[in-house]
């Protein structure tokens, strides 16, 4: 869409201060009162813009409030993971529309890469028919994804927890797919999006996020901005190694901090630690028979008091830990956000971490420094994800924003 530079400056202003009247577009643009009720005008007609309200005024006739209009463009939202895909719309405003949470067994239901993406474009064509109304107003997707990725290039180049995934262009599959533009970014990056806009992130110019889920990742959000990296790797905090005598990675190294702080890593280390001579609520005679098969079965039997449970947790929390300190001495962020599924372990690992922490990093490091356990929902990669996808559409193919 051509617009005009009058109208380009006062969608700035409103893309950035979510509404405005005239005469704060005016004082922001330094254009006359004219110039500006022109593109006003101009942006209404284009269904660009539309009243959010009056404000009351002393004198004469109430000022009214102008925002971008919601509906002039949608913006989907996808994860997609080994166990689940997840899909969400956003208006132009960022508001959640609509969710779609659709389970998945990559082992069971396919055992090849192939199925996968199949099955995961077939899950966005039902939610777009259910979900979508008018096609042409869908301007952009956003979509997280796990593993190794080129956000420049959209490239998939491995896929890690996932098998098969080699240098696939996944995003130039989705945009001859579905006819427009497409991001794709680290899964753990849109959830640091996410916080950094609508989550625990927001008001910090200086954060890093640990997302500890069925694999781990991290993004890291420095002068308001997220950090990349030149490919675009920057953040794989679950590729350092905190466990040397540990188990080997889908990366191929050991003692990753995702072979201990993922929810395989943590079954894998209660399942092997059992036999240890600890006071156990879980000890019986066919105690060994017992494996803890999702984390449910660990938050109830830590919740019960469960000795064996609590104190592998704890040493989880310390390795967490070490990670922690790393990052501090290396970036020195203003906050550490630890968010995703394995978040609800917070009550069996914090103090460790803590405990880590405090013992491994100068103690001016920690002056007015945050670690906050968020609140987390499974749609926050997907949300993320969809954000993201409205801030580039917005900045870079209407403001023309660097």
């Amino acid at each position: 869409m051509k617009l005009l530079k009058n109208e380009l400056e006062t969608l700035k202003v409103l893309y950035f201060n979510r509404n405005a009247t005239k005469s704060e577009i005016s004082e922001q643009t330094r254009l006359s009162n004219f110039l500006v009720s022109t593109a006003v005008d101009s942006l209404l007609k284009k269904g660009l813009v539309e009243e959010s309200g009056d404000i009351p005024s002393r004198r004469g006739r109430p000022s009214s409030k102008y925002r971008i209009k919601p509906d002039s463009g949608y913006f989907l939202g996808v994860s997609a993971d080994i166990n689940s895909i997840i899909i969400v719309l956003v208006d132009s405003l960022g508001r959640l529309l609509e969710e779609g949470e659709y389970s998945f067994e990559y082992e069971s239901e396919s055992r090849n890469i192939d199925g996968f993406i199949e099955r995961l474009i077939g899950k966005i064509d039902d939610f777009m028919k259910a979900n979508v109304s008018d096609i042409g107003r869908l301007r952009m997707i956003g979509m997280g994804i796990p593993g190794i990725v080129d956000t420049e290039k959209g490239i998939w180049l491995r896929g890690l927890r996932i098998p098969g995934v080699s240098n696939i262009n996944i995003k130039e599959l989705l945009q001859e797919k579905y006819g427009i533009e497409v991001i794709i970014e680290d899964v753990a990056r849109t959830v640091t999006y996410y916080a950094s806009t609508a989550g625990s992130g927001r008001g910090i110019d200086n954060f890093v996020i640990i997302h500890l889920g069925y694999g781990v990742g991290g993004g890291v959000f420095v002068n308001g901005e997220i950090y990349k990296g030149s490919h675009g790797f920057a953040g794989e905090i679950g590729h350092m190694i905190v466990e040397p005598d540990g188990y080997r990675c889908h990366c191929g190294n050991i003692g990753c901090l995702e072979t201990v702080a993922s929810v395989d890593g943590i079954l894998h280390h209660l399942n092997d630690r059992k036999g240890e001579i600890i006071v156990s609520t879980m000890h019986s005679h066919d105690f060994h028979d017992k494996r803890f098969e999702k984390l449910d079965d660990v938050l109830e039997a830590a919740g019960n008091g469960d000795n064996l449970t609590r104190k592998v947790l704890f040493d989880i929390g310390l390795m967490i830990g070490d990670a922690v300190s790393n990052i501090i001495l290396f970036f020195n962020p203003k906050a550490i956000l630890i968010t995703g599924p394995n978040s609800v372990l917070k009550d069996y690992i914090e103090g460790a971490i803590w405990q880590r922490v405090r013992n491994r990093v100068i103690s001016e490091f920690l002056a007015d420094f945050k670690l906050e356990f968020c609140n987390y929902s499974s749609d926050n990669e997907s949300y993320g994800a969809a954000l993201l996808a409205r801030e580039t559409y917005w900045r870079q193919e209407i403001l023309k924003l660097s």
